[in-house]
């Protein structure tokens, strides 16, 4: 009996002292300068999201339209698969009509990607000096 409450209290201690430190844990990004981020970027684009659908889990698609293509080849209207944000997982949150906004994404599983870490650490002045582009005007 001593043998299996021991065994139970081990057990319970393991699995709480896991979820505390899951609970407690935050998305932690290494600080990348505007040119680290353009060489390890597939696409960068200035664009506004205007649909977003579920994946699966907590995987989310944003649909974009385009405002600009600094790097790569941008459609008319971009996907980006990301996490959605719960603080601890680099995820994003991207409101439908907001922007245009700077959008750094990689490119794995056949698709492109962005994160909390992939978003831009610098100015946007510093990527289009870096890039040799100048900002449309209307």
């Amino acid at each position: 009996m001593v043998v299996y409450f021991r065994g139970l209290i081990a057990l319970l201690t393991a699995t709480c002292g896991t979820v505390l430190a899951t609970e407690a844990g935050t998305c932690s990004c290494m600080r990348q300068s505007a040119a680290q981020q353009i060489e390890s970027s597939a696409l960068i684009f200035t664009g506004v999201p205007i649909r977003r659908s579920m994946a699966t889990g907590m995987r989310q698609t944003t649909t974009f339209r385009v405002v600009e293509t600094l790097k790569g080849a941008a459609r008319p209207t971009q996907r980006i698969v990301h996490r959605t944000n719960d603080g601890a997982n680099c995820g994003l949150n991207f409101s439908i009509g907001d922007g245009p906004m700077l959008i750094l994404a990689y490119r794995a599983d056949g698709a492109l990607h962005a994160n909390s870490c992939t978003m831009p650490q610098s100015p946007e002045s510093e990527f289009r000096a870096l890039l040799k582009r100048k900002p449309k005007r209307g």
